[in-house]
């Protein structure tokens, strides 16, 4: 859940890498500009699945994937600049990045400094149990966990009452999960995929939080979507094109399968601020 805003000061840079060439022949959608005449440059870190640094310095998961697919589309190279988390959207702010990646969410306080893209995809609410609960009303009279910086604590709160367990790190509720000190806990569902895969929640299933009236964010999940520099309007609208194009055809909905998330989280519904 990428919810905050990065103000820091920019981190060091670690690695910078060209991905791919632009084919002589190719014709863009339309003229616009990018910080580097033929060149989209990207500002990542490695957040699964949506971002991944690999080894090499190239840039894969779900956004890396997009905007590789973005490019082609539009013969751009892509060169990858690999800072910290906090100074992603710091390097785009500062004209220093056309975007970064990561699954940022699109909230009103974002769009006041820098462009943000029409929604990639849904944030959908997890449920990891023992049975593979998908309804949070299945957890009622249970002891639940979740982590005290989610969105969703307020509302988990007048559902469960007592029963809700908050925790600083992802980690401790596992081990309390494991050990029985909770039946369940409740998490970002991409973030409780990638511990699935990695063998961290052995013995136990994770399923999308079927929407529930009374808790917000599993009926609005937040919407991911790719930050831009706020001087570029015209990138916004060819981002915007491609964006539209690649949920119609599928690619999203395909894309999201192949990382292991719903295929029902490219159903982003209309663009909305959080």
């Amino acid at each position: 859940m990428r919810n905050y805003i990065a103000g820091a000061a920019i981190l060091a840079l670690s690695l910078v890498s060209g991905i791919g060439s632009a084919a002589a022949d190719c014709t863009p959608s339309r003229e616009f500009k990018t910080l580097k005449p033929g060149v989209l440059t990207i500002s990542a870190q490695t957040y699964r699945p949506y971002s991944i640094v690999e080894s090499d310095g190239t840039v894969s998961g779900i956004d890396g994937e997009l905007l590789k697919e973005i490019a082609r589309r539009e013969c751009l190279k892509i060169e990858a600049v690999i800072v910290d988390a906090a100074a992603a959207l710091n390097y785009v702010q500062t004209g220093k990045a056309d975007v970064t990646v990561g699954d940022w969410y699109r909230t009103k306080a974002r769009s006041e400094v820098m462009n943000m893209t029409d929604p990639l995809y849904l944030d959908q609410m997890g449920i990891v149990s023992k049975d593979g609960a998908s309804k949070l009303s299945d957890l009622e009279g249970k002891v639940v966990g979740t982590l005290q910086s989610n969105l969703w604590v307020p509302d988990l709160k007048k559902l469960y009452g007592a029963k809700l367990r908050l925790y600083p790190v992802v980690a401790n509720v596992q081990q309390d999960l494991k050990n029985g000190r909770i039946d369940a806990y409740v998490e970002s569902y991409s973030i409780a995929i990638i511990a699935a895969q990695s063998g961290e929640i052995d013995g136990f299933k994770a399923a999308v939080a079927e929407p529930d009236e009374r808790v917000v964010s599993s009926t609005l999940p937040g919407q991911g979507a790719f930050p831009l520099n706020k001087e570029n309007p015209t990138l916004l609208e060819v981002m915007n094109a491609n964006i539209a194009e690649l949920h119609k055809n599928g690619f999203i909905e395909k894309l999201l399968v192949k990382y292991g998330l719903d295929a029902s989280a490219a159903k982003t519904g209309e663009p909305r601020w959080m």
